[in-house]
């Protein structure tokens, strides 16, 4: 596996870097949100069946795409084998947050029209 690095110009990474402080994240969870964001109007489709934990707080992720998820439903083990998966859906983002409330911002304008 090659190393990449992602180097962007002062403005942009600053940005980057102010938004992930806000939201209590990394810069590079806020580039995935992002990323994930327009590959998804381009047609990216990804159902969340391979989930993962992460090694420092135990919470559930998606492996394919690294979203982060809520277990509605644990999976249910026998003898250490996973007999029936759980259920997970994905947590809502900062991102999902400020488009919700731009639309609701859009409707209440058109309705004072």
């Amino acid at each position: 596996m090659t190393r990449s690095h992602n180097f962007y110009p002062n403005g942009i990474y600053h940005f980057l870097s102010n938004l992930a402080f806000e939201n209590k994240l990394s810069v590079k969870e806020v580039e995935t949100i992002l990323l994930r964001r327009e590959i998804e109007n381009l047609g990216f489709v990804c159902d969340h069946s391979n989930v993962n934990y992460s090694k420092t707080t135990h919470e559930p992720y998606c492996f394919d795409c690294w979203t982060r998820l809520v277990t509605i439903k644990p999976p249910t083990y026998f003898k250490g084998k996973i007999v029936k998966s759980g259920e997970y859906w994905p947590i809502e983002t900062f991102l999902d947050k400020f488009y919700k409330e731009q639309s609701t911002r859009e409707s209440k304008f058109e309705h004072e029209i």
